[in-house]
């Protein structure tokens, strides 16, 4: 990024985390990938949710999907400790697996699996970290926050061309209020290494992102994979990801004479990417060699085909990181989030108005971007 701000022509594409590319975007660095004809976004190797949560009318400077391997392993799923789960609930993996891939899967069966799941194994009279519990957290905004996403929390919905913020509604503070009774009471605790946690078999469940399956692979016990649970069984699966996943756009110092070349390598290095990378990565690498059972294997294609972001949290580094503001409302428990929004010091619609200003100015100066 910094020579591509610096105006050199080292290289032809750049890749970033998500978190990070709103504000690259708007430095006036980029060009507009739509204005390539040798690249096809409705390609199957391009990821059509990220392109649609980072398209501004004709306009869009990031895209992802098989380019990089960032995005499947970005996913948050949910891994469930075999023996504990048998042991407390009386049911059979078997059964849970199929009341998964059955719709079943709610924050209301998590709470009723949950539900009495406790032992303290370090012994020292505390309820702490170390102990056995249902549900072991991570303690950063990220899982709080990726919990309220799978359950249906919007930051923002389609209004016409653009998108209006829904930070606080009645259908947002439900979710929220469900998410932080759970995770302040019943069997959860917060922890510094929930794949810790698993590893030792201190609990029945836990979520992180697909990645983690990387240690888990080595644990001795027999686990699943399921995906992050529902508000309710009518509601489709919702796979969050993560903010640190890799974008990948063009870089606003290339001459138009090489448009063609740069879009026909993007197109054909994704497709590749399909082709012999992130395939091998998802059918052979997660399903074959870490998933232990076939309803894992089911889970992983429902949390890849269900995978989900929101137009402001792609654009959240030039909105004051508004994807924190769920999680963190849940991860310091309060009591609402108009309590949260009223302590917030900043005018997100500001920043939101102040986003579709530059965005309308790049498109009415496309020759800048792409022409």
């Amino acid at each position: 990024p910094i020579s591509v701000r610096a105006g050199t022509h080292e290289y032809d594409m750049v890749g970033v985390h998500m978190k990070f590319g709103a504000q690259i975007a708007l430095d006036n660095t980029l060009r507009n990938i739509k204005k390539f004809p040798t690249i096809n976004l409705t390609s199957p190797w391009w990821n059509q949710t990220i392109n649609t949560m980072f398209t501004y009318k004709t306009v869009q400077y990031w895209t992802t999907g098989d380019i990089t391997t960032d995005y499947i392993n970005g996913l948050f799923a949910m891994f469930m400790d075999n023996t504990l789960f048998e042991q407390y609930t009386g049911k059979t993996t078997e059964e849970m697996l199929d009341e998964v891939l059955d719709g079943k899967w709610t924050l209301e069966k998590v709470q009723e699996y949950t539900n009495g799941v406790y032992e303290d194994r370090n012994n020292n009279d505390a309820r702490d970290e170390g102990d056995l519990v249902g549900w072991y957290f991570v303690d950063a905004h990220s899982h709080y926050g990726s919990l309220c996403n799978a359950m249906g929390y919007n930051f923002t919905e389609k209004s016409g061309s653009k998108y209006k913020l829904t930070l606080v509604t009645p259908e947002n503070e439900y979710i929220y209020s469900q998410v932080n009774s759970f995770v302040h009471g019943g069997s959860v605790l917060p922890c510094s290494d929930n794949i810790g946690q698993l590893m030792n078999g201190n609990c029945m469940f836990s979520h992180n992102l697909l990645y983690s399956l990387g240690t888990l692979r080595s644990r001795e016990a027999d686990f699943s994979i399921i995906p992050m649970p529902k508000l309710v069984e009518t509601d489709e699966y919702r796979t969050p990801c993560y903010d640190g996943i890799e974008v990948v756009g063009i870089v606003g110092t290339e001459p138009l004479d090489r448009y063609d070349l740069i879009g026909t390598f993007a197109e054909v290095y994704a497709a590749m990417g399909r082709k012999y990378v992130t395939e091998a990565l998802f059918e052979v690498t997660l399903k074959s060699k870490y998933a232990r059972n076939e309803g894992s294997y089911k889970c992983l294609d429902l949390i890849r085909a269900n995978g989900y972001c929101d137009f402001a949290f792609c654009w959240t580094s030039v909105l004051n990181r508004i994807d924190y503001f769920a999680g963190e409302a849940a991860q310091f428990n309060k009591a609402s989030l108009a309590v949260m929004a009223a302590e917030m010091t900043y005018s997100v619609d500001k920043m939101f108005d102040n986003l579709y200003m530059k965005l309308n100015s790049f498109e009415k100066e496309d020759k800048t971007h792409a022409e």
